[in-house]
């Protein structure tokens, strides 16, 4: 299965069809379903002063799906949870569908990229905690999906 350039196969079984579906389905009724995006948000081009995060160097702004920026972020900032916390805080209602469906692409990208590259410093704390976040985004993303 691909979505995009998330190969879901490579991610040892935590996507099932059903969950690509939910997926697609939940990112459907996020509102709006794009939004101006920085595009290149990690720890790199940001800037953390206190509780609050400033992103840098646009070079790679485009229209994406909502939340994808945030998505980012929320990953990136695992070790931090006050600033996740800022992350979270920052989502209007509307793009909380749009966010969750967003950590679950980017968490399987960055499951990927981890996987790869053996080398990559703190890659076995990483690749826990990427696979944390799947499951709990996950499990967002069904319980948004089922909400009436």
């Amino acid at each position: 299965l691909h979505i995009g350039a998330v190969c879901l196969h490579d991610v040892d079984g935590p996507l099932t069809v059903d969950d690509v579906r939910t997926l697609t389905e939940l990112h459907q009724l996020a509102i709006p379903t794009i939004e101006a995006s920085h595009g290149d948000a990690h720890l790199a081009n940001s800037c953390a002063t206190g509780q609050q995060v400033a992103l840098l160097d646009f070079e790679f702004t485009a229209w994406r799906p909502v939340g994808a920026d945030h998505a980012k972020l929320y990953l990136f900032l695992a070790d931090n949870p006050a600033l996740r916390r800022t992350v979270l805080a920052d989502l209007t209602p509307s793009a909380t569908a749009g966010f969750w469906t967003a950590v679950v692409l980017a968490a399987c990208r960055e499951l990927i990229s981890h996987r790869r590259h053996i080398d990559l410093p703190h890659r076995q704390r990483r690749l826990r905690a990427l696979t944390n976040d799947l499951c709990h985004a996950l499990t967002v993303v069904r319980q948004l999906h089922t909400r009436p």
